[in-house]
C-alpha cells in the first residue's frame, strides 16, 4: 500500500532515503529561499445545501452557507511553499479587483513581500469558483466551476516588468518555480535568459500547456496527459512513460524528468537511471486532486535546494501528494506531515 521503488533497468532493490535523510532534507526547507514566477489565481468555494426545485425551471434551489476564497493556479505554488517553511518571493500579475486585492494581502500576510506582484487594471485577475453542494453532515458535491479569465493575455510590456523585478532580485535566490497556467505571462523561455549565468538558482518548471517552452531546467514535472500532448503519443503504461520521459528529458534539455501518474505514482528520469515510484497511500483516501500538481513542483524545489537527490526529491514529493488529495480543495501539508507520511512508507526507516 506505501510506497516502494523500483528502478526500471535493475530489479531487486529498494531506493527509499532512509528516515535520518528525509528528517535532513526537510529540516533544509526554512532556509531556501524561492521565487515562484507564473500565473496567480483565486480559487472561490461556495457551499451550499440542497432546498428544493425550482418554480422557474427544472433545476435545484440551494441555500448559501458559507464562501472561501483560497490561492490557487501559482498562488498554490506559493501557498505550499510558506506552509512548509521555505521563503517565498512571488512574481507575476494581478488584477485592479476584489480577486486581485485578496492575492495582494495573501502575498503580504504569507510572503512579508509582494515586490514582484504587478498590478494592472486592463485585464482581470483569474478566478474559480466551484459550487458545492450537500446536504448537513456530508462531503459536499462540485455541481458547478464559474471561470472569469482575462480576454487578453499581458502585454510585452507587462512581462518585462516582472521579469526585471525577477532580474533585481536573483541575488536573494536560491531557485526558481515556474509555474505556467496558460495564461500568458511565462513565455519565451524564460529559463534560458538565467542559464549559464554565475550563481544561475536551480530551475524547475510545471506547465499546463506550454512545456516545451521550458529548456534547460533542472526538472519538469508533467502529468501524464500533459506529456502526451508535447510528445503527441500515448503516456498510460509503464514502457510508454518510460519511453515518453526518455524523449521529453531529451527535448526539453532537462536535467530530470519527473511524470506524475495519478493513482499509478510516478516516473523519474534523472539522466543515467529510471524509477517508478508507486502511489503514496491507499486509493480510498483520496478526496480531492485539485492542486496537487502545485505540491508536488513545490515539494521537489525545496528538496533540491536542500541538496536532495532527484530521487530523494521524487520520494517527497510522492508522499507529499498522498497527504494533499486526502483534504479537500487545493491543500497544503506541513513539514510534520510530510515527515509522518514519509516515515510511514515502505523502505523508510
Amino acid at each position: 500500500m506505501w510506497v516502494t521503488c523500483e528502478p526500471i533497468n535493475e530489479g531487486g532493490r529498494t531506493l527509499a532515503p532512509s528516515g535520518k535523510r528525509i528528517a535532513e532534507i526537510v529540516a533544509t526547507f526554512p532556509k531556501a529561499r524561492v521565487a515562484v514566477v507564473g500565473d496567480f489565481m483565486a480559487d472561490v468555494y461556495l457551499h451550499a445545501s440542497p432546498a428544493r426545485l425550482s418554480r422557474e425551471a427544472p433545476v435545484m434551489v440551494a441555500n448559501w452557507e458559507s464562501e472561501t476564497v483560497i490561492p490557487g493556479g501559482a498562488a498554490n505554488a506559493v501557498n505550499n511553499l510558506v506552509a512548509l517553511g521555505a521563503q517565498v518571493l512571488p512574481f507575476g500579475i494581478v488584477g485592479e479587483d476584489d480577486a486581485g486585492a485578496m492575492l495582494r494581502e495573501f502575498f503580504a500576510s504569507a510572503c512579508g513581500a509582494s515586490e514582484g506582484i504587478v498590478r494592472q487594471s486592463e485585464i482581470a485577475t483569474v478566478s474559480k469558483m466551484r459550487v458545492m453542494v450537500g446536504e448537513e453532515g456530508r462531503s459536499k458535491q462540485q455541481v458547478l466551476r464559474i471561470d472569469k479569465e482575462p480576454k487578453q493575455e499581458p502585454s510585452t510590456g507587462i512581462q518585462a516588468e516582472v521579469f526585471r523585478r525577477l532580474e533585481v532580485s536573483l541575488p536573494e535566490i536560491d531557485a526558481i518555480l515556474f509555474s505556467d497556467y496558460g495564461y500568458g505571462l511565462v513565455e519565451g523561455n524564460w529559463p534560458g535568459r538565467f542559464r549559464g549565468r554565475p550563481g544561475c538558482p536551480i530551475l524547475t518548471a510545471d506547465s499546463r500547456y506550454a512545456l516545451g517552452e521550458f529548456q534547460d531546467v533542472d526538472l519538469v514535472t508533467p502529468n501524464h496527459s500533459e506529456a502526451e500532448a508535447l510528445i503527441g503519443s500515448p503516456v498510460l503504461t509503464d514502457d510508454e512513460t518510460k519511453a515518453a520521459a526518455r524523449r521529453l528529458r531529451t527535448q526539453l534539455q532537462a536535467k530530470s524528468v519527473l511524470i506524475t501518474r495519478g493513482n499509478r505514482g510516478m516516473l523519474l528520469d534523472d539522466g543515467v537511471e529510471q524509477y517508478l515510484v508507486a502511489a503514496s497511500g491507499a486509493i480510498d483516501e483520496v478526496t480531492d486532486v485539485s492542486g496537487a500538481g502545485d505540491t508536488v513542483i513545490s515539494v521537489a524545489t525545496l528538496a533540491l535546494v536542500g541538496g536532495a537527490t532527484a530521487l530523494e526529491a521524487a520520494y517527497l514529493a510522492n508522499d507529499a501528494a498522498g497527504v494533499v488529495v486526502t483534504k479537500p480543495g487545493a491543500a497544503t501539508l506541513t513539514p510534520q506531515e510530510l515527515l509522518e507520511r514519509a516515515m510511514g512508507s515502505g523502505g523508510v526507516s
